[in-house]
């Protein structure tokens, strides 16, 4: 089953968002507001010859990678940091 075309300028955006270094399929998607699944963006990297089939794992994210630091900072100093920064 095929899903609905892209906009031209989607597949532009798409194109110049995968070759400027975005290649995270979440990212991709999300960057384009729920209108395509990670699934999507991925078959038209494919198809605009951008990926290959064994490309896919190379550019999703997955949560086993993420490395977290052993001390965090508390929630207090997250928001002075922000509220620093906004001023």
């Amino acid at each position: 089953m095929k899903g609905k075309p892209w906009d031209l300028e989607d597949e532009k955006k798409l194109t110049s968002w995968f070759k400027s270094g975005t290649t995270d399929l979440r990212v991709l998607a999300f960057s384009f507001d729920g209108k395509y699944s990670e699934n999507a963006v991925y078959q038209k990297l494919l198809d605009l010859g951008l990926l290959k089939e064994e490309d896919r794992k190379k550019h999703s994210s997955s949560s086993s990678k993420l490395v977290l630091p052993a001390e965090l900072p508390s929630v207090e100093m997250t928001f002075k940091t922000l509220a620093a920064a906004l001023k």
